[in-house]
């Protein structure tokens, strides 16, 4: 009920994932040490949200107008969102609790962290145009919003803190 009256959240993301998020200066204490913080730009991690229907909604009209992708490149780049990020973080995924000094009985690998680019060599020239000129565009309406917000956030990473997961 408290997030209501906090500027109409559509999403709030309690994740880290090794990334430095752009957030706003200042928050808004919700519980003891936590905060929302407005989230403008964040580039990967989905696996820890809360959605209310107002932005269920927001992403159901992105999924109409745009093809689909991956949920945390749809999330990151659906701009109507009104996102927040809470600090210190209460979640983290598995591959990414060494990166935080977080315990893990649990070993696996990824490589998210450190995934090549696509191969595009089976593409014809017009389509690889096409992947390349999407790309370029994400990548300058990302830039293009960090500016617009650049007096009122700042870019880093979230805190963590490794006691919350004992």
């Amino acid at each position: 009920r408290q997030l209501d009256n906090y500027g109409g959240c559509d999403l709030v993301k309690l994740e880290v994932r090794g990334r430095k998020k752009t957030v706003g200066k200042r928050g808004k204490n919700i519980l003891g040490e936590y905060h929302l913080l407005p989230l403008y730009q964040d580039s990967m991690g989905a696996a820890a949200y809360v959605l209310w229907p107002s932005g269920a909604e927001i992403l159901l009209e992105q999924a109409r107008d745009n093809t689909p992708g991956l949920v945390d490149a749809v999330i990151s780049t659906t701009y109507r969102l009104n996102a927040y990020q809470l600090e210190p973080a209460a979640a983290i995924q598995l591959d990414a609790c060494e990166h935080y000094g977080v315990g893990n009985k649990i070993k696996l690998s990824t490589t998210i962290f450190h995934e090549p680019l696509p191969d595009v060599s089976y593409l014809t020239l017009h389509e690889r145009w096409q992947f390349h000129k999407r790309r370029l565009l994400a990548r300058t309406r990302a830039r293009m919003r960090a500016m617009a917000f650049r007096n009122e956030s700042v870019t880093r990473q979230i805190k963590l803190d490794p006691d919350d997961f004992l």
